[in-house]
């Protein structure tokens, strides 16, 4: 799934995962860095779903 996103924004799995933890407030933005895409509230909801399954 995280490929798929990557996909879908033209961008690195790591870049995908770098935006979920800065839009779920876990680490801080990067300065200088921005990211030019924002995750949907669904992407968000998936990312979060596939993480609590990796830590059980």
């Amino acid at each position: 799934m995280v490929c798929f996103m990557a996909d879908r924004y033209r961008t690195t799995t790591e870049r995908v995962m770098q935006c979920f933890l800065v839009q779920e407030a876990e680490v801080p933005a990067p300065e200088k860095e921005s990211f030019p895409f924002r995750l949907t509230d669904n992407e968000m909801e998936i990312l979060r779903g596939l993480l609590s399954r990796s830590g059980s």
